[in-house]
């Protein structure tokens, strides 16, 4: 994933977050990191444009971007990493990266059952998601 550079001052970012499926209810890590060789930087991440609250479930690593039991309702959209000099006030910001989550569960409501002309019954099902 591209970034978008305004000020080399910071560096070229060496890696970018990439779009990412997860299960409902797993965990996902986006990465990110500057080219810059010095304690310089510090690290935030936006979702969906605005600056990210940490939570204990979502929370930041070092520059990478934790997110523990992924909701569907709640953290589906895109997710940009912001480096950000402290002796310069430069500031460079990462192409978003999209998450998608999947539902976990697929239940099953039986509808009804028919006799076949071969004596066998058949069975149907009507499929209800689950988130």
């Amino acid at each position: 994933m591209a970034s978008t550079i305004s000020n080399t001052v910071v560096g070229q970012f060496i890696v970018t977050p990439d779009n990412q499926k997860v299960i409902e209810g797993d965990s996902v890590i986006f990465r990110c990191k500057a080219e810059n060789n010095n304690d310089d930087l510090t690290y935030t991440w936006t979702f969906n444009g605005n600056p990210l609250e940490p939570s204990d479930r979502v929370y930041q690593n070092g520059s990478n971007l934790h997110i523990e039991m992924v909701n569907k309702t709640t953290d589906v959209g895109e997710y940009a990493c912001i480096a950000y000099s402290k002796s310069t006030g430069a500031r460079e910001t990462t192409s978003a990266a999209r998450l998608d989550v999947i539902c976990k569960y697929i239940i099953f409501k039986f509808i009804r059952s028919f006799c076949h002309l071969s004596g066998r019954y058949l069975n149907f099902h009507q499929n209800i998601r689950s988130c």
